[in-house]
């Protein structure tokens, strides 16, 4: 009732001032004076639009008084900062800004003939800076901040207390440059800041809370430089500060779960992922204690089990992360029933415990995770187009874990819906691009999986093309992409019988390798995968003589490669069979024994310690002994089909297909026997 009255008393006095002005314009500076006690009542009560007509009208009249009497210039910059700080109360940031700045405007003239105005003047900057920053003018508030910083530094020269502003200053300082990016310089206010802090607290320990604050700020700024080494010893040290204070203040544990947070995300970046743990348990188990008690806190609680599941998949323990992250999305789920804010965050949780359930083999459980992330964020989308994009990803996620569980069907459906909204996105976003075209890609699986081949190879092809325009247009890293998938896509031409497309798209493949290997040799086993492809195309069309270039330029490829990696001597041994085959069907059957001979020679090897390549080193055995003859080598032929005809009776014992085979190699084997008179082994 008190402060009721107060503004009655001064409603009164104004009333009396305004009357006595009217009749003595020397009594003004009253009615001035009277005005501001009278905004400042206002204040007090809430009634904050009137509190503004007060403070407005105290500037006007000291306007006019200031016009004829520059001695007035102080009063009016002292009621401008009045009036500046009213306005954010009714929501006038600009307006605010526009008084603070005058003021600080007029103080800063006055401060040249007299120094004991820069006490005013930096109080003014102080709150210019403020309203900038409440308008997100996050420069001009840097700008303000920095000039109130080198007065109250000049001013506790002399006046030690003012350290206390000096610490206010550079924290807000601190946090202007960083919200513009300038990291390294906030990094030096908040080390100015916490050095001033340690002072301070050591005679008043009351500062700690404030230097624990500033600590996880400097940790915060020092991350977003990538100094994580250097960020985690600040995180450190502030939640050792806070735990020490929660000892007595069980108000600080929450500013203590923070610490803890901030310091899990610095451990984990460093690749203390178990420490990282610890500190994400100790912070999960603090708030739950919280939410015990404030049911406000249980969001934050979500959001730390979010987190600390993040971390424990990143130390392998998927089982402890799902748990997490199902803890996570059973709260979200119960705050979102009242506060459909929440289901965003939910989404994202949902997201997570489908991979941690993806990582543990539940690939059912994980396609029920991410069907209820996919029924929210339709919600979601029907009234924020935004949430569009990750509907979108949500969809492909869902289309990939459907295909890991033999659902083609809905895998392809479910695909087919996540590349429709891609190019929809795409159309003003080009950007999305890059995730349309991964979508493409298996949604061409999924199609193939349901036997939709034609329809497969349209969208391969539209999967190339984004890729070639990704590749003009953005990052030239994108040609390995394009390369694969032209590769791909050749195959697929391939095997539906369009030999002469496949050939066109496996050219160009071969053409971006060749490109792409000037400047990178780790891209030359794929253009050598895509020459034995287009090998094989080429001799399908009848073009055998660019098919021995493609082949013997993969041979070559591969017979490099092989020297350091010994893997690769199937990919060879594969070449060389298919270039005796080309060079026995242009009549070059030197060539071919030589080519096949080297094919025989790896595979046998290959089979000592692989017996899956005894059918292939069988079907080159077979081959030689068919072109031997050709070179007048009617022994060696003798014994090349009779190894091949002995590998393929041992391969048709374990399968039925291989008769085929044995009936061919033994006819052949007949016929090379008789040529050298061993008729008994003629069958």
């Amino acid at each position: 009732m008190e402060v009721f009255a107060e503004v009655e008393s001064s409603q009164e006095t104004v009333q009396i001032h305004r009357k006595f002005a009217e009749a003595d314009p020397a009594h003004t500076i009253h009615l001035v004076i009277s005005l501001h006690k009278l905004g400042v009542d206002l204040s007090n009560v809430g009634r904050h639009e009137d509190a503004v007509l007060a403070n407005e009208e105290a500037v006007g009249l000291l306007r006019n008084l200031a016009e004829t009497d520059p001695s007035i210039s102080k009063d009016l910059a002292i009621s401008l900062t009045n009036l500046g700080s009213a306005l954010p109360h009714v929501g006038r940031y600009s307006d605010a800004a526009r008084a603070h700045e005058e003021a600080a405007n007029l103080f800063r003239k006055l401060a040249e003939t007299n120094p004991a105005v820069n006490k005013y003047l930096v109080n003014s900057l102080h709150n210019l800076g403020i309203d900038f920053r409440k308008m997100g003018c996050h420069e001009d508030a840097a700008r303000a901040d920095e000039e109130t910083v080198l007065l109250y530094r000049k001013l506790a020269e002399t006046d030690p207390t003012v350290n206390k502003d000096l610490v206010t200053s550079l924290h807000n300082l601190g946090r202007d440059l960083q919200s513009m990016g300038r990291h390294e310089n906030a990094v030096c206010a908040n080390e100015e800041e916490i050095s001033l802090l340690r002072n301070l607290a050591e005679t008043d320990p009351t500062f700690n809370h404030f230097l624990g604050q500033s600590l996880n700020n400097l940790g915060g700024n020092l991350s977003d430089m990538g100094r994580h080494e250097d960020a985690v010893p600040a995180y450190e040290e502030a939640a050792r500060l806070f735990r020490k204070l929660a000892e007595t203040d069980s108000t600080v544990n929450n500013n203590l779960a923070s610490s803890l947070r901030s310091l899990g995300i610095g451990l984990s970046s460093i690749g203390r992922h178990e420490d990282a743990v610890r500190a994400y348990e100790e912070a999960v188990s603090l708030h739950r204690k919280l939410a015990d008690s404030d049911p406000t806190a249980h969001e934050v609680l979500a959001g730390s089990l979010h987190n600390l599941g993040i971390i424990l998949r990143g130390t392998g323990r998927h089982k402890d992360a799902a748990r997490s992250h199902g803890e996570a999305v059973k709260i979200y789920r119960e705050l979102a029933e009242t506060d459909p804010a929440i289901n965003k965050d939910l989404a994202t949780s949902l997201r997570n415990l489908s991979m941690d359930l993806r990582n543990m083999g539940c690939d059912e459980d994980a396609v029920s995770a991410n069907e209820e992330e996919v029924s929210v964020l339709r919600t979601l989308a029907e009234k924020d187009p935004t949430v569009d994009q990750f509907l979108a990803k949500s969809l492909h996620n869902l289309g990939m874990d459907l295909e890991k569980t033999g659902r083609y069907e809905d895998a392809a459906s479910t695909h087919e819906e996540a590349v429709e909204r891609f190019r929809k996105l795409a159309e003003t976003d080009p950007t999305i691009n890059e995730y349309l075209v991964n979508s493409l890609h298996y949604l061409g699986m999924d199609l193939r999986n349901v036997g939709r081949h034609e329809d497969a190879v349209s969208i391969n092809e539209e999967e190339v093309s984004v890729l070639r325009t990704l590749a003009e247009t953005h990052d030239p890293a994108v040609n390995e992409y394009l390369a694969n998938s032209l590769h791909n896509l050749g195959v697929y031409l391939s095997n539906m019988g369009r030999p002469e497309d496949a050939v066109r798209i496996h050219e160009e493949a071969a053409r971006v390798l060749r490109n792409l290997a000037e400047t990178d040799p780790t891209v030359r086993k794929n253009l050598a995968n895509s020459l034995h492809s287009l090998g094989i195309d080429l001799r399908n069309i009848g073009r055998l003589e660019d098919a021995t270039r493609a082949y013997e330029e993969a041979v070559s490829l591969y017979h490099k490669l092989t020297e350091t990696d010994p893997t690769l001597n199937g990919n060879l041994a594969n070449s060389l069979h298919n270039l005796g085959v080309v060079f026995s069907t242009m009549g070059r059957h030197e060539d071919a024994v030589l080519a096949i001979e080297e094919a025989v020679s790896l595979r046998r090897k290959l089979a000592e310690t692989d017996p899956t390549f005894n059918e292939y080193l069988a079907n080159s055995l077979n081959n030689l002994g068919v072109e031997l003859p050709y070179v007048c080598r009617y022994d060696d032929a003798a014994r090349a089909k009779e190894e091949a005809a002995s590998l393929f009776r041992e391969l048709k014992e374990s399968d039925s297909t291989v008769d085929e085979d044995l009936v061919d190699s033994l006819r052949s084997l007949g016929t090379d026997l008789h040529s050298v008179d061993r008729h008994e082994g003629e069958s």
